[in-house]
């Protein structure tokens, strides 16, 4: 049993160093998946006096896996082609983008329990105006895609 630990440890501090490059997108992600399982389980405890919910819980990690496949996956695919650099770079751009989404939703999330009219609820709701409207309009291409997204799904049934 021993030896089988010792193996493990040995490839798990074996993966860890081959995606140090990535270390720290990587636990950014795992900080902002994090704090919307937070969110959302206390926007749900408070405003809708919802018990823990296992299924909700495992959909939130199911979610969280697939970004770190997808993250990996990318990274692995750019290593392979010898190009480690362009995989560092799409791997932070890919990050950027949950980080802006999940970001956005914990604020949805953090503005449903806070008091209306409070500084907290001030402060929350205009970050959450800021970055669900504002900030991507001025950013130019990414702005256009976005709202190219948005019309897209809107017309999704």
């Amino acid at each position: 049993m021993e030896d089988y630990r010792t193996l493990l440890a040995g490839l798990l501090a074996g993966i860890l160093g081959w995606l140090d490059p990535i270390a720290g997108d990587v636990f950014a992600m795992i900080y902002v998946f994090g704090m919307n399982f937070i969110a959302g389980y206390l926007s749900g405890r408070i405003c809708f006096n919802e018990d823990f919910d296992i299924k909700k819980a495992f959909r939130c990690i199911i979610e969280a896996a697939i970004f770190f496949v997808v993250v990996v996956s990318i990274y692995l695919v750019g290593k392979l082609k010898d190009n480690p650099d362009g995989a560092v770079q799409c791997v932070s751009t890919v990050v950027y983008v949950v980080i802006y989404f999940y970001t956005t939703n914990i604020l949805k999330n953090v503005r449903k329990f806070l008091k209306t009219g409070t500084p907290a609820y001030k402060v929350v709701d205009f970050l959450y105006f800021l970055l669900s409207f504002e900030i991507i309009k001025k950013i130019p291409v990414l702005g256009d895609y976005l709202e190219e997204y948005k019309e897209r799904e809107q017309k999704v049934p």
